[in-house]
């Protein structure tokens, strides 16, 4: 209430003036006024100081007078937790943008026409703005001041796979996918298995896992690990190279408007299996082994060059259209003598094998050397000695004598004889005539009697 004034009236006793009484009824009802204000106040006090208890230092409490008046007039500064409702204000604002609590949820087609700062959950609608239809994203989006210009990182909710694109002038790049361990075989602890399970099936970059079934394996009988490089499916052209983990195996081929063949890539301290050659398998007949190839052939194989174990080198050769009608083999025997062969196979037909190394030849008309380019060596030593016992002009000579070649020449061989051992002079021996099967000739000297064992050398073909 408001304080009540005494009054005193305009003349002693005119009636108009508070008497004693009255008077001092006022001034003790001031007094009660007085103290309902009093505790008031205090009440208030206490409220103030109980506010101010809980202002950390930086607000209100305990500053100065210009600070708070630079506070009052919106010049100075002020923590947000001093200002009323600001929190909550400035969180709504954020939450507008997935900034806060959580994301905030968008349909794809609104992906495209983010502007701000935004933390986003992308749910596929079609729109084809997210990097594949099968999976939601969450999404951030980073804007430059100049909105035409941005990028988004995505990460699947389904696989943690990550992608990312970036957007200027307006536009946004096609995503590109951030590797993780274990994409295309990198840092994986097993190669997956190519589409299809195919190695001719044309497949990203990478590395990847074959067993002996797999299309175009290398091998019918090892599983491995392939690398693919893959260098234009348009064009069809790349490369592979495959590693077997069952043989000490290698193979390369290459795809040029189509797979070619593996080749087996030669390695030292490397071991062969009988009768298997890499891309070619298991093979029974040597005229199959066209391209380059290096194996180990049985007596069971057909058309090696003669019974036994072989080690056999295959030299396939380019004649632009085609590999292998044009081809060599060169086997070596894996028996002591380790005799080599070879043969070629010309415009799709092959050769007979050639022997390489010499061949000696011993039966009971003397010996023999056959060397490859045709040149062949025969000669004999008579057991028993001839007698120069007719009258030949001047000379004496034995009755002829004649020799069948170990081994028939092609052509008249040239012969020259000799003698040697004679127990009681000279002598020599001379050729008569010779012909592609043997040779007659006779021991001369120039005396009568003496004897020697006569002999002879034939150089000739047997080709």
């Amino acid at each position: 209430m408001t304080l009540k004034t005494i009054k005193a009236g305009a003349q002693p006793n005119d009636g108009t003036g508070d008497n004693l009484r009255s008077g001092a009824q006022i001034i003790n009802e001031n007094f009660a006024e007085l103290d309902n204000r009093t505790s008031d106040a205090a009440s208030q006090i206490n409220t103030i100081n109980n506010k101010l208890s809980t202002v950390e230092a930086g607000a209100t409490k305990n500053r100065p007078d210009a600070e708070l008046l630079a506070r009052a007039s919106h010049t100075g500064t002020q923590l947000a937790a001093t200002i009323s409702n600001f929190s909550p204000a400035v969180k709504a604002i954020l939450q507008g943008n997935g900034l806060a609590d959580y994301v905030k949820e968008i349909p794809e087609v609104q992906l495209n026409g983010l502007l701000a700062n935004s933390f986003v959950y992308v749910t596929p609608d079609g729109t084809g703005a997210i990097p594949f239809q099968t999976s939601t994203f969450y999404v951030i989006h980073m804007t430059h001041p100049n909105t035409a210009y941005a990028v988004q990182i995505a990460v699947s909710a389904g696989q943690g796979k990550q992608y990312s694109r970036f957007k200027a002038g307006g536009t946004w790049s096609q995503w590109n996918s951030n590797l993780t361990a274990g994409d295309y075989g990198v840092g994986a602890w097993a190669l997956q298995a190519p589409a299809g399970n195919t190695i001719d099936a044309r497949v990203p970059t990478g590395l990847y896992g074959f067993a002996p079934a797999y299309g175009g394996a290398p091998s019918p009988i090892a599983s491995g690990e392939y690398i693919n490089l893959q260098g234009s499916v348009d064009a069809k052209r790349a490369t592979q190279l495959a590693f077997s983990h069952d043989t000490d195996e290698m193979w390369f081929r290459r795809d040029t408007n189509g797979w070619g063949g593996w080749k087996p890539v030669v390695m030292e301290r490397t071991a062969l299996f009988r009768n298997k050659g890499g891309s070619a398998g298991t093979f029974t007949d040597l005229n199959t082994l066209i391209t380059r190839h290096a194996v180990w052939a049985d007596n069971t194989t057909l058309n090696i060059p003669r019974a036994g174990d072989w080690y056999v080198e295959v030299l396939g050769l380019d004649d632009g259209s085609s590999i292998g009608n044009y081809c060599m083999q060169r086997a070596t025997s894996l028996a002591p003598d380790a005799l080599i062969f070879v043969r070629t196979r010309v415009a799709g037909t092959w050769s007979a094998w050639v022997r390489q190394t010499p061949e000696f030849i011993a039966n009971a008309n003397g010996f023999a050397i056959k060397y490859a380019d045709g040149t062949m060596i025969c000669w004999f030593a008579a057991p028993t000695k001839d007698v120069t016992n007719r009258a030949l002009g001047a000379i004496f000579a034995s009755d002829q004598r004649s020799f069948t070649f170990p081994i028939q020449f092609v052509v008249e061989p040239i012969v020259v004889w000799s003698a040697g051992s004679s127990s009681n002079g000279v002598c020599w021996g001379s050729c008569d005539w010779s012909s592609v099967s043997q040779t007659n000739g006779r021991l001369n000297s120039s005396y009568s009697t003496i004897d020697g064992y006569l002999r002879y050398i034939a150089i000739g073909r047997w080709k």
